[in-house]
């Protein structure tokens, strides 16, 4: 199986310390290496917004992060117009980036499965959300780690 990861997974990742979780880093570094996990350049830019192990841990795996295809960014357009509260007014006041969308889009037009920290909120503009409107398969961190049988 393939996936998009948004950008709260990786930023769990944090508290999986490499000396400790060792297993963790080796499997999250082979699915990458075998871009089995992708994301977005926008997920990056979240990414490096902090600086720790996964900023620096992103920087050395910085080609997972694509650059949006016109397919994607036809998508992206599509899923801003039906829901613009995913825009918030300090992202374009202060250059913030703006990665749900492009995990979406990644999602719908390479046929990946979404994970993600968000949860399916009635009404709300959330990953999940959306991810239900386009039917596309969506799941938790927790249950990333499950079905690929991660155990530490």
């Amino acid at each position: 199986m393939k996936y998009v990861f948004d950008t709260g997974p990786f930023i769990d990742s944090r508290y999986y310390f490499p000396d400790i979780f060792k297993s963790y880093w080796n499997e999250l570094n082979k699915m990458a290496e075998q871009r089995d996990i992708i994301s977005v350049k926008e997920v990056y830019n979240e990414l490096l917004n902090g600086s720790d192990i996964i900023s620096d841990w992103a920087k050395q795996n910085k080609d997972i992060f694509e650059i949006p295809n016109p397919d994607e960014f036809q998508v992206v357009t599509e899923i801003l117009s039906k829901h613009k509260e995913l825009v918030r007014n300090a992202n374009f006041s202060g250059g913030s980036p703006v990665a749900d969308p492009f995990v979406i889009a990644k999602a719908q037009v390479n046929d990946l499965i979404v994970v993600t920290l968000e949860i399916y909120k009635e009404h709300a503009h959330k990953i999940p959300n959306i991810c239900q409107e386009y039917d596309l398969k969506y799941m938790s961190f927790q249950e990333f780690m499950i079905n690929e049988k991660w155990a530490f």
